[in-house]
């Protein structure tokens, strides 16, 4: 009877320290998560900030280009329009420079 107490006291030994290493782990992930979610607001913060930087330097160059197509406009100024500008050109075969 005292060895099946022995084999009984060992196991609810082992149990103990088995529930205190899940209530370990589960604090240490409860302090990774908090941490975690800090840095997640962290990074949504600055990049929000960055964000709005950029769309105030947008709004800055629109208002500048559509104060130079005014001005240009104004004083009679040809202007190509944009779609030109972004086509990239054909490069020449060999056969065609050779004909000029």
């Amino acid at each position: 009877m005292a060895e099946l107490e022995q084999k009984l006291q060992a196991e609810r030994n082992e149990h103990v320290k088995a529930v205190a290493e899940l209530i370990q782990l589960e604090e240490q992930i409860v302090t990774e998560r908090d941490s975690s979610s800090a840095s997640v607001k962290r990074l949504e913060c600055q990049l929000g900030q960055e964000l709005d930087g950029l769309r105030s330097q947008l709004a800055a160059i629109v208002t500048e280009r559509n104060a130079l197509l005014t001005n240009a406009r104004q004083e009679g100024m040809q202007l190509e329009p944009q779609s030109n500008m972004s086509q990239p050109t054909e490069p020449c075969s060999p056969a065609e420079s050779d004909k000029t």
